[in-house]
């Protein structure tokens, strides 16, 4: 039996077994449908969890050659804007604005900038080294995304404190 499918027999065992100690707390009417069409429940989870796996265990496919190209294209399109540049962060009151601003961002991308700053790179095609989009579960183009969103709120709120 392969892994991916002994995980599917596990998650479906696991939501029944959630259900039963749910419902013996109190009350759970989402255990009534199991006890009417006990089949067809247990297909649905069957169903649900095979997606859930099989998706996970093709998602780290190949995408091609191009994809070199896409993230150069990415990157190029994201600016020179690095608020972490050795310039800036020599000045006198910069770190400090930077600090504020990055406690000012949304939790996601905050982890996001907080991980480049320790230089954790955004992807990686070595599975032993960690990157962000393996911690934080995404895809490189959607860390790319709010990294970019992160560095104009910090472009913006940095400018708005140098103007003080």
């Amino acid at each position: 039996m392969s892994l991916t499918k002994m995980n599917i027999r596990e998650d479906v065992v696991d939501h029944f077994v959630d259900l039963l100690l749910s419902d013996r707390d109190g009350y759970d009417d989402r255990l009534d449908y199991y006890e009417v069409n006990f089949n067809s429940a247990i297909a649905w989870d069957r169903q649900d969890a095979s997606t859930r796996h099989w998706t996970h265990e093709n998602r780290n496919d190949e995408l091609g050659s191009d994809e070199v190209e896409v993230s150069d294209r990415v990157d190029a399109a994201a600016g020179d804007y690095d608020p972490f540049e050795a310039d800036e962060l020599d000045k006198k009151y910069y770190r400090l604005w930077l600090d504020d601003a990055i406690d000012s961002l949304p939790e996601f991308q905050r982890r996001i900038v907080e991980m480049l700053r320790q230089e954790i790179p955004i992807e990686s095609k070595d599975p032993s080294i960690s990157s962000i989009s393996k911690v934080l579960g995404k895809t490189e183009k959607t860390i790319r995304t709010h990294r970019d969103k992160a560095f104009a709120t910090l472009r913006s709120h940095l400018e708005r404190k140098g103007r003080r």
